[in-house]
């Protein structure tokens, strides 16, 4: 994932061996930005701890904007293009009607081509959810 924000702070992090990290971290989304050696961090300065809940808070507010795109016409209309022109039929099994769109990748994700999205019935979406 990449940042692009412009609200970052040097944070401590302890890693599960205790040994202290400083992390650039954007206060944005969570991201850790980079890596600071010790040597290079000044020590004088009371560093907060590295904010795991920011990243959950950003990955959530995500999932809720994705929850409302589901719902948009927008993606009601990219839906049943994607249906017709696989006509119905899983592409997975080939064999069962087609009942959900799933994702090929999520890289253009609000703005997909419909080459990154594919018909599937319920039983072999869930085959794919389950392998990832």
């Amino acid at each position: 994932m990449e940042c692009s924000h412009d609200k970052t702070e040097i944070r401590y992090f302890v890693q599960c061996n205790k040994v202290i990290q400083y992390r650039h971290q954007c206060l944005i989304c969570g991201e850790h930005l980079k890596t600071f050696k010790k040597k290079n961090i000044d020590l004088s300065i009371k560093y907060k701890e590295f904010d795991k809940g920011i990243i959950l808070r950003w990955r959530e507010k995500g999932k809720e904007k994705y929850r409302e795109y589901l719902g948009s016409t927008e993606w009601k209309i990219k839906r049943k293009q994607v249906f017709d022109r696989d006509v119905h039929l899983c592409q997975r099994c080939l064999s069962c009607y087609a009942s959900e769109v799933h994702h090929l990748t999520y890289a253009n994700i609000f703005h997909e081509e419909l080459s990154e999205l594919v018909s599937l019935c319920t039983k072999c979406h869930k085959i794919i959810h389950n392998k990832q």
